[in-house]
């Protein structure tokens, strides 16, 4: 059974993709922060690795470049899934070697399954059961990536705001604002994008 090592540390999100993966006949790794992933990596060798970039302890850039240095590591193929999403983050990552690069808010859960099962058919000659994927729809809105879904708005999920507050409140960096502010710029947030840049440092 081929394996998919999954690296985020948003634990509900990963929870959903590896649950949709699982259901597709691959075996899911999780890994929560950049130092366990490449822990893992030491004693198991995926078919890919779907990598966050916003990780604790190791961010996902310099997972990245330990990855492909490494040479027992650095032909698998590595497809980033991230919340980044300017030019300069999606440059960078493709030139240390990711094969593709996808930013959460802009892709729904059906678009991402999709996008790997190409990748996998194309790359890996592997192919995920459609038949096996399954999207859940509400009339009260679908929960995914951070967002609250509905048919022509989106708002961002209580918990993922209050993360987002709590890293700030910890490391309020130039970067980390820009940073959330991409976030924000893809759904209805108007006053939360105010509130971010007016709450005090």
């Amino acid at each position: 059974m081929p394996t998919i090592l999954l690296v985020e540390d948003e634990r509900s999100l990963s929870s959903v993709l590896g649950f949709e993966l699982k259901k597709s006949n691959f075996d899911v790794e999780f890994a929560y922060d950049g130092e366990e992933a490449l822990e893992k990596l030491e004693k198991i060798k995926p078919d890919l690795i779907l990598l966050d970039l916003i990780l604790p302890k190791i961010n996902g850039f310099d997972v990245l470049e330990k990855i492909k240095q490494n040479f027992d590591t650095r032909s698998i193929p590595v497809i980033v899934l991230s919340n980044l999403g300017s030019d300069d983050d999606i440059k960078r990552a493709i030139k240390l070697g990711a094969s593709d690069y996808y930013v959460k808010a802009q892709h729904p859960l059906l678009e991402i399954v999709e996008k790997i099962s190409k990748f996998l058919e194309t790359r890996l000659k592997l192919s995920l059961h459609t038949d096996k994927v399954f999207i859940k729809t509400l009339a009260s809105g679908v929960d995914f990536l951070g967002w609250i879904h509905f048919p022509h708005h989106r708002i961002l999920r209580t918990s993922t705001k209050r993360r987002m507050f709590k890293n700030l409140d910890q490391n309020r960096t130039r970067e980390s604002l820009i940073s959330y502010q991409g976030l924000l710029s893809h759904g209805n947030t108007y006053n939360l994008s105010k509130k971010l840049l007016t709450k005090p440092s």
